[in-house]
């Protein structure tokens, strides 16, 4: 079954994270708050590369994650899949004052929402988290972890660069852009078609 979502109540954005994401040139992906129905979801955006096109998301998506490191520095690890030719993986630093935020969202609300934008227009899918984010304890990884950018930089560059890469390595931007996260500010409101 699809967990395409075709049609939602009106969604509220921080404009900026909005004007800012979309201006994105390179494939990135981004944490965000999302307001639907008057609640506040946390949600991971996706900028795929050249040759996804609206076809490709008609199945959904699959969202594997582990952590990898070591005690003293543990990185969470998502790889998307839309089938085996696009694969992607995006590594989440979880010392990052958005990472943080956005994911303490989802431990609350049990669920995420993705987007994935194409163009001018993006597709939203809605997923409850699966057992791992409770089994693998990822929420209590992230309140003990405390490394800096740079050791995380580092480690992500060896990931990148190693066998644990399953599909195409792509950046976590706007990391430390807590502004991004405020929708009691330049809200945009976006509605289904």
């Amino acid at each position: 079954m699809s967990n395409i979502i075709k049609f939602l109540p009106p969604m509220t954005f921080n404009k900026n994270f909005v004007l800012n994401f979309v201006e994105q040139t390179n494939p990135c992906a981004s944490l965000g708050i999302v307001e639907i129905a008057g609640q506040k979801k946390g949600f991971l955006a996706f900028k795929p590369t050249e040759d996804f096109t609206s076809a490709t998301g008609q199945n959904g998506f699959e969202l594997g994650t582990e952590l990898v490191g070591n005690k003293n520095l543990s990185i969470l690890h998502m790889i998307l899949s839309f089938g085996d030719d696009h694969v992607y993986d995006i590594f989440l630093n979880l010392t990052s004052p958005v990472v943080r935020d956005v994911l303490k969202v989802w431990e609350e609300t049990k669920d995420h929402f993705f987007f994935a934008f194409l163009g001018n227009s993006f597709t939203a899918f809605d997923q409850t988290l699966g057992e791992a984010w409770y089994r693998d304890n990822y929420f209590q990884t992230m309140d003990k972890a405390n490394y800096t950018e740079a050791r995380y930089q580092g480690a992500v560059d060896a990931l990148k660069d190693g066998d644990l890469v399953q599909g195409r390595h792509i950046d976590l931007i706007f990391q430390n852009e807590t502004e991004f996260l405020d929708l009691t500010a330049n809200r945009f409101e976006v509605k289904s078609k």
